[in-house]
């Protein structure tokens, strides 16, 4: 996710999250739902992968962006790989821009 696609936050922003319940959930919903695409791209299940981390793509857009970031690896890195194994070339370039 690039810094021009969603707005920086600021420090007092980044520390009113770090303290809200809810938003620590978003983080470990967009976390659950790249994991499960994941597993379901290495399944062979290339339409529930599909439809897991295109979700989790959004949602992590909706979390904003920050330094350091939120998750150790970017939902549409997960959604780059997963097209890749299942041959979708173009649609896997897309997600890696």
């Amino acid at each position: 996710m690039s810094a021009q696609s969603t707005p920086k936050k600021s420090e007092e922003e980044k520390k009113a999250d770090d303290e809200n319940p809810e938003f620590l959930g978003m983080i470990l919903a967009v976390a659950s739902l790249d994991l499960r695409g994941t597993i379901a791209s290495e399944r062979d299940q290339v339409d529930e992968a599909e439809r897991l981390l295109s979700l989790a793509v959004r949602k992590e857009k909706e979390l904003g962006y920050g330094e350091p970031p939120l998750l150790s690896r970017p939902a549409t890195e997960s959604l780059g790989y997963a097209r890749l194994r299942a041959k979708q070339w173009d649609k896997a370039r897309e997600a890696f821009r």
